[in-house]
């Protein structure tokens, strides 16, 4: 049993906390509390009559109705919640966040987001399932906001051509419809932004838009995705051709279905140095049509400095093999080179014709997936790429698919690769299999090898 004397230290110990708290000052105070969620900010006025209105002072926002509110606990509360907080709180509020899993009125939402608006927020992140619809007008020319996330279910979002947004710096849409202004269907939609950096697009839709034409000067980092849902037709996967007219890109993302609508066009396609490229899904009856898509695509790249290739692009190029040559140029500033790869006849003829494509290459690495031995190219072909011989120093083989691909890329490597210094294996379905880890481990160990330097690693991380 504590004894009374060890009892009054900890009051007084307690006493000098709170104390020390209570004695900062008011600023440092609000900033500490903004980091809060913001139900837990409101608590704060439980401890003390100084601490009433500290919540009403913090800079960031943060509304949650899963965590506001459960099963036994009536919407009406949350509504409550936010309307008290956002009619008290302060107009220098820099950043609100709105989780809204449950269903709400558009007059409901409409006034949430003008009472942040009437704000000087900067930063505005509002995810929502349920069907809405919002206003570009009210959202892009905001005066002080700078970063906006949409990420909607069902959300109509009307937008005008020739939008010129002026402080947007960080753009995030996903699940979106963008309702248009025009007179007929299909046609150039123009966004202008003067400032942005990063434009990320996830499953929107463009009904009646025929290429969109983004004016970014500043514009470092494009993704744009269209993951794939079952049952999807080809006709609900149609996109409109987007032309990015930037000085600054640096960073491409790009994952779609690559149908006829589908197209990416950067108009100062030098100052790329990160490109990823991965298809949503693939229709056996256009491969040979997607793979002549995809050089094209690729060929505006060519001083790109890192380069990643899903298994679909590989494999819907080694159905365009002969294009291949004809419409990718030489990647002369390629460093890095990661593939998804299924270890067939054509798909072997892509990986070759890349690599003699990339003659200052410092690191491959490779995602393999299942394989067939029947034909082997890899292993017969007498021209060794440059990179192997002067320039290729790491190598990272993800075998967690198909060890049998892995040992076979490893062999051809080590055989022939002058300088390599690093062989990472990255052995994660094979974890607590000491069998079959060392059985790839023999095997690793009896090919040849070309580099007197090469250390060989296994890593068995998930990724």
């Amino acid at each position: 049993m504590a004894s009374s004397q060890d009892i009054n230290e900890k009051q007084i110990t307690g006493d000098l906390d709170s104390n020390l708290i209570s004695n900062l000052p008011v600023e440092i105070v609000n900033h500490i509390v903004s980091f809060l969620p913001t139900k837990d900010a409101v608590r704060t006025t439980v401890l003390s009559t100084k601490w009433k209105n500290f919540w009403t002072c913090i800079t960031r926002l943060h509304f949650d109705d899963k965590l506001i509110y459960w099963k036994n606990t009536k919407k009406g509360y949350f509504i409550n919640f936010v309307n008290r907080v956002l009619l008290l709180a302060t107009r220098d509020v820099d950043s609100v966040t709105l989780i809204l899993w449950h269903n709400y009125t558009q007059e409901i939402i409409d006034a949430w987001i003008s009472d942040v608006l009437i704000r000087r927020v900067q930063k505005f992140h509002f995810y929502y399932d349920e069907n809405v619809s919002l206003y570009s007008s009210n959202l892009f020319n905001h005066k002080y906001l700078e970063e906006l996330e949409l990420r909607m279910g069902q959300c109509s979002f009307a937008v005008d051509s020739s939008d010129s947004i002026k402080n947007l710096q960080i753009l995030k849409l996903s699940g979106i419809t963008f309702q248009t202004n025009f007179a007929s269907s299909k046609q150039d939609l123009v966004l202008i932004f003067r400032l942005l950096k990063i434009f990320e697009v996830e499953g929107c839709k463009w009904p009646d838009v025929r290429s969109v034409n983004i004016k970014a000067p500043l514009l470092e980092s494009f993704s744009i995705e269209y993951p794939y849902k079952w049952g999807q037709s080809s006709d609900e996967s149609s996109n409109p051709i987007f032309k990015i007219f930037s000085l600054s890109l640096e960073k491409l993302s790009y994952i779609v279905f690559l149908h006829d609508s589908e197209e990416i066009f950067v108009s100062k396609s030098a100052s790329v140095r990160d490109v990823s490229f991965q298809l949503s899904a693939v229709n056996k009856d256009e491969m040979y049509q997607k793979g002549v898509k995809a050089c094209k695509f690729l060929q505006q790249f060519d001083r790109v400095e890192r380069m990643k290739l899903g298994s679909r692009v590989v494999k819907v190029l080694a159905h365009a093999n002969d294009e291949m040559s004809s419409y990718l140029p030489i990647f002369v500033r390629l460093v890095c080179l990661e593939l998804g790869l299924y270890f067939d006849l054509p798909s072997q003829e892509v990986l070759l014709n890349l690599l003699h494509k990339s003659p200052e290459l410092r690191k491959l690495v490779f995602n393999a997936k299942a394989g067939d031995f029947d034909e082997d190219i890899l292993m017969t072909t007498k021209e060794v790429p440059l990179c192997l011989l002067y320039s290729l120093k790491v190598v990272k083989l993800d075998m967690s698919h198909c060890y049998e691909v892995g040992l076979h890329l490893a062999k051809y490597l080590l055989e022939r690769s002058r300088v390599l210094e690093l062989l990472i294996v990255n052995l994660s379905m094979l974890k607590g299999n000491d069998y079959e880890v060392n059985k790839v481990a023999e095997a690793l160990g009896s090919y040849p090898r070309a580099s007197r330097f090469l250390t060989i690693e296994a890593d068995f991380k998930e990724y």
